[in-house]
């Protein structure tokens, strides 16, 4: 089986001095060269998919001051692959004199193929300043099912902006787009490398992403859910619960609980994950940010969970429904299975007011305004008091009261495929897009 070395060799580390980290070509240098006072990182990426490397694949290995993956690069190695396949191996030597004072330093290798995926490994604490540590064999995964650099969700996209190596990466499905600074008044932006209508701007929790040319829906970063979080699901019904001591989940209508110790989660593009272990018993729940339609509730949640528990997975929804319906206006697009006059605007929007559940909006030619309430079965809205101006004709007058008249009706939500709020009532719909 043909493998890989990558060295990173001492005679070249005074190349690190300096403003940052140097990258080196690959050295066929015996170990037997390296001197004592050097740390030594070597090991083995391999991925369990079927399918062979494209002859431009690179491998890049990096070691970074420990910082959750975002340190200072120390040092790095980019390898042209040919027609190597994995495992690749690797062996990345740094001078310990250049090393900061600290630690654990964090190491990650990946590889990265045109066309293709890039592929990276965890991330690993090391934990020594001088001498060799083997990693062993490190398996590969697609950026999007990883935690890697910065997950974002926009719209129905996941997308990842990450560094590896000396290199900005920006991964949006199975699409790779290497990237590079650009000067900015505000915030962190980036450009393709390659010229192409791809770009990348940073401001805080969110972010504008380019793709072809086209601005994509508005991304933000996904962090771990609110604490505490809750979930459940049906058939068999269970319920879980996250705070920042333990993950308690009760299954079969309550009749069994476990009480697993609360874990650091992973945060990826696929959502944020956690792996907890307790005496004879596996855990691993997925808390995925879309909306998720509890049918058997009538009320949408703002997370899809999925819990595998010892081999057994379930699937269930999670988090506050407030959150579905809050976070800015809603025009009203069908009231009653009828679209809304041309030149009208009505609206709706749910707020959380010093503890208060209210709605409010405008009806056509009036605002209006009531307050809600959230039960486990639906949604309940109280009758809107409006003002009393009067509309500029019989057709808009009528569609004014059609629309406060299903309002008192209303007894859940949901999103649809199409992202719009459905509000239901006995005999028709109500539609609403963001």
């Amino acid at each position: 089986m043909t493998s890989a070395r990558i060295l990173f060799p001492a005679v070249l580390a005074g190349l690190l001095v300096g403003c940052g980290p140097a990258e080196s070509p690959s050295s066929d240098a015996s170990e037997s060269e390296v001197p004592a006072e050097t740390l030594v990182v070597r090991g083995e990426m391999f991925y369990l998919e079927r399918i062979a490397l494209p002859p431009d694949s690179v491998a890049i290995v990096e070691l970074r001051a420990g910082n959750e993956g975002e340190g200072n690069l120390l040092g790095t190695m980019r390898e042209e692959l040919g027609t190597r396949q994995v495992p690749i191996a690797f062996e990345l030597a740094l001078e310990t004199a250049d090393l900061p004072d600290g630690g654990p330093f964090e190491f990650r290798g990946g590889i990265r193929s045109e066309p293709g995926p890039l592929r990276v490994t965890e991330t690993l604490a090391v934990e020594q300043r001088t001498g060799e540590v083997d990693l062993g064999s490190l398996r590969l995964r697609p950026v999007p099912e990883t935690a890697f650099g910065v997950p974002y969700r926009c719209g129905d996209d996941g997308v990842v902006f990450g560094t590896l190596g000396a290199g900005q990466h920006l991964v949006v499905g199975s699409e790779v787009f290497d990237l590079r600074p650009e000067i900015s008044g505000s915030g962190a932006r980036y450009v393709a490398v390659d010229g192409s209508p791809v770009e990348f701007w940073s401001k805080g929790d969110e972010a504008m992403v380019t793709l072809h040319g086209e601005v994509l829906d508005n991304c933000e970063r996904l962090t771990e859910p609110e604490l505490p979080f809750t979930a459940r699901g049906q058939e068999p019904g269970w319920d879980l619960r996250i705070d920042e001591e333990a993950m308690v989940l009760r299954t079969q209508y309550g009749q069994q609980q476990l009480d697993f110790p609360r874990v650091p989660p992973q945060i990826s593009a696929a959502g944020t994950r956690y792996e907890a272990e307790m005496e004879d018993h596996r855990l691993t729940v997925l808390v995925d940010r879309q909306a998720c339609n509890d049918t058997m509730a009538d009320i949408s949640f703002p997370y899809r969970v999925r819990y595998t528990l010892d081999g057994d997975a379930q699937m269930g929804c999670g988090g506050d429904p407030r959150d579905v319906l809050g976070g800015g206006e809603w025009l009203i697009e069908e009231i009653g299975g009828e679209p809304v006059i041309a030149g009208t605007v009505p609206t709706i929007e749910f707020l959380h007011i010093e503890g208060d559940d209210r709605f409010a909006g405008r009806a056509s030619c009036n605002r209006y305004m009531g307050g809600f309430r959230l039960t486990g079965e639906g949604l309940n809205l109280s009758p809107a008091a409006s003002t009393l101006m009067a509309c500029p004709d019989e057709a808009q007058a009528l569609q004014e009261r059609r629309l406060l008249e299903l309002l008192g009706e209303v007894y859940g939500f949901g999103i649809d495929d199409a992202d719009r709020l459905v509000l239901r009532t006995g005999t028709s719909t109500i539609l609403a897009r963001r």
